[in-house]
Formats: C-alpha cells, structure tokens, sequence
C-alpha cells in the first residue's frame, strides 16, 4: 500500500494552508481584473474619440465633394 496521504487523512493544518493560499490567489486576481477593466475602459475611450475623428474627416470629405460641385 502507498504511504500517501488520501484526501480523507489530510491534516487540517494543510487544509488551512491550501485555504490561505487560494485565498491569497482571489485577492491577486481581484486587483488583475480591476486593472483590466480599468486597461479596457480607457481603449473605449480612446476609440471613441478616434470614431470621432474618423467621422470628422468622413464630413470633410463629402463636403469637399459638394463644394467641388457647386463651384
């Protein structure tokens, strides 16, 4: 027979430490996420001021046309 322990003879001891260190696994993964949201909420707003821009030039453009037209 094996000298392993089974999950059923594990000591609390260890069960606390596997307890702690998942613990301390959440907490750094809470404050990863919250600075991808933050990562991903600064590209949208970004991207909505390029949006903006590209929009802009999509005026000029057609207005350009227009003004070519007339004159």
């Amino acid at each position: 027979m094996s000298n392993k322990p089974s999950a059923r003879t594990t000591s609390a001891g260890a069960v606390n430490e596997l307890k702690a260190a998942q613990e301390a696994h959440e907490s750094i993964c809470a404050v990863r996420y919250e600075n991808i949201e933050k990562r991903l909420d600064d590209g949208s707003k970004r991207f909505t001021r390029v949006e903006q821009m590209v929009f802009g030039v999509y005026a000029l453009i057609i207005a350009t046309q227009v003004i070519a037209e007339v004159f």
